[in-house]
């Protein structure tokens, strides 16, 4: 089950019980001023959630008022209530930002008490706002600080919605493998349980993700179990996502037949309660399907169906994936002409689908201003116009001469003008061919120069403190421990001289040519530790490229926040994780060492390097104690890098 499918489930569960909800708020707001300081702390709580659905301004002004009274009777425990209550009043209509500080206040005030279950509650509150927001590390953490108190209470149906949470996750990272093991472990779980929909949701999951596999005979049986769950709870709305991995499953498997009545019968599902993405999403399939049964017009029919769809839903992902299918098909069928025509649609589509998603969410923030923006200047146009128009009726008679003359000599200016614009344009590109060769010797004859003189210096120097060592082998240890250190740093110094020799005779460095160069070091450390090193890098990365300059300070960060780690953290493990969202380049580093005391400690000049480099990108530095261990982060703006 996707991330969509789940946060639908639980909104719709919300949705069944409004209504009944709903009818006890007069009720409840009757009885504000009445009862016990218990009762009438609940009613408030119970307001503002009854509000959620419908009205946002009320479930939010009850949640506050739930909070003032909590703090006028000095409940902690109340004011913990309140403050989670408030967070998801937040967290449900969108606003993700207000939702982490009120649900990090309800962590404080469980703290305060001691409230196990709670804190365990909050905790995964916070996972799921990072989770919504893309910060999938954070969500991560608080993921696994829920998941420990819950076992530790043994909680069994809390830990196995947290590992529900935690698999979600790990396959929106594309870790299929950690993804199936949680997926697993709350499947077992929920079978201890009577919680019946939470073994329909977990079987559902089980089904999903272990088409991943290729495990589809496994696959095809949780499907099935949760297509019954859903019908015998009466959720046929959901019964078409088990539905739908049951036509992947047996179109994989080639059985054919029962794959498109499965397709079919998903698709109507979908129809029904108009979800628009799951309809074009299935009818791509469903088109690919018939496709590889040489079914040619019908794979055309579903795959110009899900374009329509998806275009409709600005589903511009399908869209593309329905053009794909359309030139395949279409030059099967040797329709030639229709085959070019959706082959250049598709390659368009592909080029500027991630240039649109990036531009999207501005867009529809500035959409509101925008119009009313061009109302006004319409307006103001038309008025414009009118006078205008008298204008030209008047001076009309005597205008055509002069237009018919000025047309003549615009167009041989006009012609002049470009031929000018096209001599500029060529000598342009000329002098910047030329002024990046020259460039290029200039860097290859320093990169020489560094190899061929200091390099060889260098090296000399380690031959040097090498014999004066094996002169006073006899001589105090402390002298031989200085040669060392000596030869040791020199050697260092190579390896650093090298990389640099690297990026300078690179125009361009790639992501994976950056990975390699990472990889090689944490592997150079490892060996000379006993540290285990765990290293992710978002594979969507590996394409991307920099300027030498840009690699060379990323590489340089990651290396000095390592090299700290194992001089000064004590440290068992070290996690360093790369990744990116839709609008910046993100670089954790963390162990799980002492620590420091963030007030006392003096930045180094590690760090301020660190810092330094950090701010030549445009980028931020963030470093923090946690619990157990120290996390350095990074984080650049996309549009800063080449």
């Amino acid at each position: 089950m996707n991330k969509r499918l789940f946060c639908s489930l639980l909104f719709s569960l919300v949705a069944l019980c409004s209504f009944a909800q709903n009818r006890q708020i007069d009720s409840m707001l009757r009885k504000l001023n009445t009862g016990t300081v218990k009762e009438r702390f609940k009613n408030l709580v119970k307001i503002s959630d009854a509000y959620t659905q419908t009205d946002y301004n009320k479930s939010i002004q009850y949640a506050r008022a739930a909070v003032e009274y909590a703090q006028k009777v000095s409940d902690k425990n109340f004011e913990g209530e309140a403050y989670n209550v408030l967070a998801n009043g937040f967290q449900f209509h969108g606003k993700l930002d207000s939702a982490l500080i009120y649900h990090q206040k309800s962590l404080e005030a469980r703290k305060a008490i001691g409230a196990k279950k709670e804190i365990a509650d909050s905790y995964n509150n916070l996972g799921v706002a990072y989770d919504t927001s893309g910060k999938y590390r954070q969500a991560l953490s608080y993921y696994f600080a829920a998941l420990k108190i819950f076992e530790d209470l043994a909680a069994t149906p809390q830990v196995a919605m947290t590992c529900t949470n935690i698999g979600i996750v790990y396959k929106e990272m594309k870790d299929y493998t950690k993804a199936l093991k949680y997926y697993n472990k709350a499947y077992l779980l929920y079978q201890k349980t009577t919680d019946d929909f939470g073994k329909t949701v977990s079987a559902g999951n089980m089904g999903s993700i272990l088409i991943n596999f290729n495990r589809y005979k496994e696959s095809l049986s949780y499907s099935k179990q949760a297509f019954a769950g859903y019908q015998k709870l009466g959720y046929e709305t959901y019964t078409a996502y088990p539905l739908s991995n049951i036509a992947v499953v047996y179109d994989s498997l080639h059985v054919f037949e029962e794959a498109e009545k499965a397709y079919r019968n998903s698709i109507k599902l979908h129809q029904k309660f108009e979800n628009t993405f799951e309809i074009a999403n299935i009818s791509c399939a469903f088109a690919n399907c018939l496709y590889k049964q040489n079914k040619l017009t019908e794979a055309v029919f579903w795959a110009k169906r899900a374009e329509q769809v998806a275009t409709e839903a600005e589903q511009f992902l399908l869209v593309v994936r329905a053009y794909e299918i359309l030139a395949k098909a279409y030059r099967k069928s040797a329709d030639y002409k229709n085959a070019s025509l959706y082959a250049e649609k598709y390659a368009s589509g592909r080029d500027h689908l991630f240039e649109y998603e990036k531009t999207k969410a501005s867009f529809e923030l500035e959409t509101v201003y925008e119009t009313a923006k061009k109302e006004r200047e319409l307006l103001a146009q038309q008025a414009k116009t009118e006078r205008r128009n008298i204008t030209i009726v008047a001076l009309s008679a005597i205008a055509a001469l002069s237009v018919a003359l000025g047309f003549l000599f615009y167009r041989q200016q006009k012609i002049k003008n470009r031929q000018q614009l096209q001599s500029f344009e060529l000598q342009t590109a000329l002098q910047q061919i030329e002024t990046q060769k020259r460039l290029q010797e200039q860097r290859e004859s320093i990169s020489r120069n560094l190899h061929d003189n200091i390099g060889a210096q260098l090296t000399f120097i380690i031959s040097s403190v090498n014999n004066i060592g094996f002169a006073f082998k006899n001589s105090d240890d402390k002298i031989l421990r200085k040669l060392k250190s000596v030869a040791d740093f020199t050697k260092s110094t190579i390896v650093e001289l090298r990389d640099t020799i690297w990026a300078m005779n690179e125009s361009h460095i790639s992501f994976d040519q950056l990975k390699l160069r990472i990889l090689n070091f944490v592997e150079k450390a490892s060996e000379m530790s006993q540290v285990a090193f765990t290293f992710s890098i978002d594979e969507d990365l590996n394409a991307r490229t920099f300027t030498a300059i840009q690699g060379m300070n990323l590489y340089r960060i990651i290396q000095e926040a390592v090299n700290n780690s194992l001089k000064y953290a004590e440290a068992k493990s070290i996690a360093v994780l790369v990744y990116q969202d839709e609008t910046q380049l993100t670089i954790c580093i963390s162990d799980d060492g002492r620590g420091f005391d963030m007030e006392e400690i003096i930045l180094g000049n590690g760090l301020l390097n660190m810092e330094k480099r950090a701010r030549e990108l445009s980028g931020t530095f963030e470093i923090s104690n946690k619990n157990l261990g120290t996390q350095l982060c990074v984080r650049f703006p996309k549009a800063q890098l080449l």
